[in-house]
Parts: C-alpha cells; sequence; structure tokens
C-alpha cells in the first residue's frame, strides 16, 4: 500500500493533542494521505502548517478536550471548515514530566506522593476528553453510517509500570473506555482501534547508548525511542475504507511493516484491545 497516496481524499479528520509530538505527525500522514484535517490542541504553537488544496488542508483551533464547550466549539469548527467529521484521533493526553514539576523531583514518583488534583487533570484530558470527543462526533459518523474513532494510549508495562502514576492508570482506562466503544459500535460502520509507538527496543547496543535519556528544557526526549513518524501508516490505513471491517484491535507501531500487505502487517503488529473479551 502507498501510504502517501490519495488513500483519504474527501475525508476530514479531527487530530486531538496534533500540534507536536505524535499528534503532528499523524496529523501530517493523514493529510499527506488527502485528507483534511483539524488540529484541536491546548498549546496554538503547532509544528504543522498551512498545505494547499492539492494536498488537503490543516488547520489548527485553541482548545481543552476535558472542557464540554471546546469539545463543541472544535466539532462545529471541523463542520463549518470541511463539512463533514469522518475520522477522530484521540491523542491529547499529559505526560509524566509535567508530574515531576509538580512534586519537584526527578525519577521514580510513588503514588502517594501525587495528589488528587494532578490525578483528577490526567482524567481528564485522557479520559474524558477521549469520552467527550468520541460522543460529540458520534452523531454525524452515525448518520453517514461510517467513522473511525482511534485512541493513542501506550504499552501495557508502562501502564502497570512503577513510578507510572497518574499516566498509566489514565492510559489503561482509555484503553478500556475504546473497548467498550468498539462493542457498542458493532454493525454500525463505525470503527474503534487502538493505536500506540510501542515499547523501546532493548537491545544491548541500545542499552548503552544514553542519547534517549537526553531532555530538552521542556523535558522531552532530545531523541526519541520511538520516532513519531511510526504512527503514520499504522493511523492512515485504519482510516482508510480498506479497513472496514477492523474494530476493536491495539495496533504497535513500531511492528507495523510497511512493506507488506496491510492484513499481514495488521497480523504481526495487532492484537485485541486489552481488556475487550
Amino acid at each position: 500500500m502507498d501510504y502517501s497516496a490519495a488513500t483519504l481524499k474527501g475525508k476530514t479528520a479531527i487530530v486531538t493533542g496534533g500540534s507536536r509530538g505524535l499528534g503532528a505527525a499523524m496529523a501530517q500522514a493523514l493529510l499527506a494521505a488527502g485528507a483534511s484535517v483539524l488540529v484541536a490542541d491546548i498549546s496554538p504553537d503547532t509544528e504543522t502548517q498551512q498545505h494547499d488544496q492539492n494536498t488537503g488542508r490543516i488547520t489548527t483551533v485553541k482548545a481543552d478536550i476535558s472542557v464540554p464547550d471546546d469539545v463543541q466549539m472544535v466539532v462545529e469548527s471541523c463542520l463549518e471548515i470541511y463539512g463533514s467529521i469522518d475520522i477522530l484521533v484521540n491523542n491529547a493526553g499529559i505526560l509524566m514530566r509535567e508530574v515531576r514539576k509538580k512534586v519537584g523531583k526527578e525519577g521514580q514518583i510513588g503514588f502517594w506522593e501525587v495528589d488528587g488534583e494532578t490525578f483528577r487533570w490526567f482524567l481528564d484530558v485522557h479520559v474524558i476528553g477521549s469520552f467527550l470527543m468520541s460522543k460529540a462526533v458520534l452523531p454525524y459518523m452515525t448518520k453517514r453510517g461510517s467513522g473511525r474513532i482511534l485512541t493513542v494510549t501506550t504499552s501495557f508495562p508502562t501502564m502497570q509500570g512503577k513510578g507510572r502514576t497518574p499516566y498509566g492508570p489514565a492510559k489503561a482506562c482509555v484503553e478500556a473506555l475504546a473497548a467498550v466503544m468498539a462493542k457498542d459500535l458493532e454493525g454500525t460502520g463505525i470503527t474503534v482501534n487502538v493505536v500506540i509507538p510501542g515499547q523501546a527496543v532493548t537491545s544491548t547496543d541500545d542499552a548503552i547508548d544514553d542519547s534517549h535519556d537526553l531532555r530538552d528544557s521542556d523535558g522531552r526526549r532530545i531523541v526519541p525511542r520511538n520516532p513519531p513518524e511510526i504512527m503514520g501508516p499504522p493511523v492512515v490505513w485504519l482510516a482508510s475504507d480498506a479497513a472496514n471491517d477492523v474494530t476493536g484491535m491495539r495496533i504497535i507501531s513500531n511492528r507495523w511493516d510497511i512493506n507488506v500487505d496491510p492484513f499481514l502487517a495488521l497480523q504481526r503488529a495487532g492484537t485485541e484491545i486489552g481488556w475487550r473479551s
């Protein structure tokens, strides 16, 4: 499959948290495949840029997707600008570095060091935000009899890892939500799938390479453990008409092979969502 072709021509996508990192990479991949993209992000400074009609269009709006009024604004903006909503990528989230900033401590943080306000903040953005966005786009997808909802979570070891409160529990909760949505929407033409970057490679060579621990002034890794661009191919395919019958799956992006048939890539990189059965 040529992932740069116009596979998504005529489709419209909303990508939450799409201003940078994984979100920006997915937004650009959808755009390159022909979709028009609305990026909703609480920080309007963006890596994405305006593009002309030949490659699709991309627009950024400032929004906090844990706030119902902002969610409605995002949906209305997408309909006003592009006229439809075909794809939703629930990507907006908060990383553990924000907890470290609040606690004033580097390294692992025990769950008892996290205050309730911070825990609720993570749940509001990861879980409530994904719930509100999915619910808000549903009437428009139902009316068309088709739609794609993709949710970004994380690896199971990260969900359950030491010192991962509240990031791990929030991601586990939003994955459970995706599992329920997939079952609720069976037979409607609307699919729900989970995509994750995948665990970092842990070969001997990587173990002695400390470049992945070098961070910029914002606490972001200078050398990502997984390049954000790996999210593009599986997201584009899952958003396409070719994946009409694929739902309730979690795709590990760094295992996705762009050189084989996508259904074979799915077999190698995908399993059922963790809490689906």
